[in-house]
Parts: structure tokens; C-alpha cells; sequence
């Protein structure tokens, strides 16, 4: 969270900026702070292509040039994120309706508790910017997923069905999962199976043949080596029991990249006329086969 606060007084200055960084501090939000003595100045930065802020907070009344001037000139330049204005009088809230501001402090007035709410409002708008959505098409649709409400996505006969939220479901056409996979590496997305990719965030626990997700699902794994994988990252190396749980902490989606089974042991996508030929009746294409398989590979090892 980057924030600013441009107050040609210091000690409001160093009033509000102590104040952020103990509501910071105590949220445990990451925070760089940076401080201004002059509109000027400020814009003077903006106009610095390497210039980022999350809210700026502005006061109102300061020689050489007005916050409120200063404000309008931060949306010209394309400044589009928050804007609170601290001021001493109501008489401005004009000013932040026409800067589309986010909210104003009136100095000695607005409470300590009424601040932090602004400041968290302000946190709160710059995690939903950051949110990253997927679009896909299928069906004539397009439909646009957030990225951190995905909790699986299974494919059957070039038909990928992502699945989301609680119940949300949506379906388009895919050759594969492997796009899928490289796309999603980087979100924390594991591939359990050739059939599964799944949210590490959705995962409750699993064992070397299924994986339980937090709704409920149960997935089947694919192959030992996938096991072994998503047991090794999820364990930091260390021996975990047969059945691992996964720390609702330690699976929040984007904070790791999920592990990538090794390409030499992994198995080839099944062609549709395979999969009818093998099981007619069975969402999951030779599960019975492969369990056996596992098997005789767990007796080897």
C-alpha cells in the first residue's frame, strides 16, 4: 500500500502519518509512506513515469497551490486512485465531489476511529483493483472470472468446466489443460490429474489417491509423482503424515506458484474416443486402471 500525505504544516503532517502507520501496523498492512510539504512539489513527481500512489491524502489550504487545484491537476495527468482531502472546514466537500474523491478529514474534528475507517476504505478499493480476473468464451458467452474465486477446473472431451465461487459453473472449449496450467502457474493453480487443475487455496486435505477440497469436492490424484509433488511443496520439505491438511494461510491463492510435475512421468491427455472406449459411464477416463497402477508403484517403492 502506497500512501502519501501532502500538508504544508508539519504537524499535521506527522500527525496523520503516525496515525497510518499504527492502523498499519496493527492491520499488519504493507505499507510505504511518503511525505509531501507542497502541492508543487508533489506534481512535480507525478509527472515522473516511475510515480505510484493508492491515496494520497491532501490538504486543502496550502500557499503556492491549493489542494483542490493540485487535485484536479493529479486526474488531467491521469492520477485515477484515491484522494482524500484533509481540511478545516465542511465548506469544501464541493471540491472533493468534483476530484471524485474518496473521502474528507476535517481537521479536529474527524475522530481517530472515523480516520482508520477512511484509511481501511481506501485499502479495501486498492485490493479490488489489484484483483485479476480470466475471461473465457464458450457458448456464445463471455465470461469474466475472478481469478481468486476459481476453486477447480476439470476437462472432459475438449470441454473445460471452471468451477467458482460456491456453486458457479461455466464451460468452453479446450484442447487441453497444459495452456491452462502455464497460464495459471503463477496463481497458485496445481495439476492433480489430467483431467484436474486445481486452486491450492480450495484444498482442505488430500491423501495419494484424492484430494478433499473445503466445499466438499473430492478429486481424484492422477499419478504418485503429482502426489509426492504437491505433499513436498506444501510440506517445505518435511515428512507430513498420509493425510496432509492444508493451512487455510499457507493456501492463499497468487501467494506461491504451485509446483510443476515433471514432465517425463506425466501421462498424455486422453483423446475423447479413448476415454469413451475405457469408461462410458465415469467422469474420471480409466480411474480403476490407473488405481491399480499406483498401487504396484507404492509396492515397488
Amino acid at each position: 500500500m502506497k500512501v502519501i500525505i501532502c500538508d504544508d504544516d508539519w504537524h499535521d503532517r506527522e500527525k496523520y502519518a503516525t496515525l497510518i502507520e499504527r492502523i498499519a501496523k496493527k492491520e499488519g498492512i504493507p505499507m510505504e509512506l511518503s511525505r509531501y510539504d507542497s502541492a508543487m512539489n508533489l506534481l512535480f513527481d507525478v509527472e515522473d513515469s516511475k510515480f505510484e500512489a493508492d491515496v494520497i491524502f491532501m490538504d486543502i489550504s496550502m500557499p503556492g497551490m491549493s489542494g483542490d487545484e493540485a487535485s484536479r491537476r493529479l486526474r488531467n495527468l491521469g492520477y485515477l486512485n484515491d484522494i482524500v482531502f484533509l481540511t478545516v472546514s465542511k465548506d469544501y466537500f464541493r471540491s472533493a465531489f468534483d476530484v471524485k474523491a474518496l473521502h474528507y478529514v476535517v481537521k479536529g474534528e474527524t475522530s481517530d476511529i472515523e480516520f482508520k475507517r477512511i484509511f481501511l476504505r481506501s485499502v479495501r478499493g486498492r485490493e479490488e483493483r489489484h484483483q485479476e480476473y480470466a475471461r473465457y468464451v464458450g457458448g456464445g458467452e463471455n465470461r469474466l472470472i475472478k481469478i481468486s474465486s476459481i476453486r477447480y477446473y476439470e476437462i472432459q472431451h475438449k470441454i473445460v468446466t471452471v468451477h467458482y465461487d460456491k456453486n458457479m459453473t461455466f464451460q468452453f472449449p479446450q484442447l487441453s489443460l497444459g495452456t491452462l496450467e502455464d497460464e495459471l502457474s503463477d496463481y497458485g493453480f496445481f495439476r492433480i490429474h489430467r483431467s484436474y487443475l486445481v486452486a491450492i487455496s480450495a484444498i482442505d486435505k488430500f491423501t495419494w489417491k484424492e484430494v478433499t477440497l473445503r466445499d466438499g469436492s473430492v478429486l481424484p490424484f492422477g499419478r504418485k509423482h503429482q502426489y509426492e509433488e504437491l505433499k513436498k511443496y506444501l510440506s517445505g520439505g518435511q515428512t507430513v503424515s498420509e493425510e496432509q491438511t492444508v493451512p487455510e494461510e499457507q493456501a492463499a491463492p497468487g501467494k506461491h506458484a504451485a509446483p510443476k510435475p515433471a514432465a517425463k512421468t506425466a501421462a498424455p491427455e486422453q483423446t475423447p474416443a479413448e476415454s469413451s472406449a475405457n469408461d462410458s459411464s465415469s467422469p474420471l477416463p480409466q480411474q480403476t486402471q490407473e488405481a491399480q497402477q499406483e498401487v504396484q508403484e507404492l509396492q515397488k517403492a
